[in-house]
């Protein structure tokens, strides 16, 4: 009997294990995950609508917890999330290339 309890355990695990291999994959691959997809905003005003836009995996809100630029590379531009619900945290790169800057 403890052998199919443990044998459940397992396969519960598993499973549970899969489900966040695969919403780690599913964010990895929306606009703006990466630097190679970055999103490109013409002005730094977009990059807080495209913040307030973004839902975690476990749909709940995302916060940021910072921005600034990429290191070696002054055309990204990057934010740091978390999710408000379940505290998981997101990278978000925006081109920022297109953007007019105002000295």
């Amino acid at each position: 009997m403890s052998a199919l309890l443990g044998l459940v355990a397992l396969v519960a695990a598993l499973l549970v294990f899969g489900r966040a291999i695969a919403s780690k994959r599913r964010a990895d691959q929306l606009p703006g995950a990466r630097p190679a997809s970055a999103i490109a905003v013409s002005d730094f005003g977009e990059i807080d609508a495209h913040v307030l836009a973004r839902r975690c995996v476990c749909d709940g809100r995302y916060t940021s917890l910072g921005e600034g630029p990429v290191a070696g590379n002054d055309q990204l531009r990057l934010v740091r999330l978390e999710c408000r619900d379940c505290e998981r945290e997101a990278l978000l790169y925006f081109d920022v290339s297109g953007t007019r800057v105002l000295h």
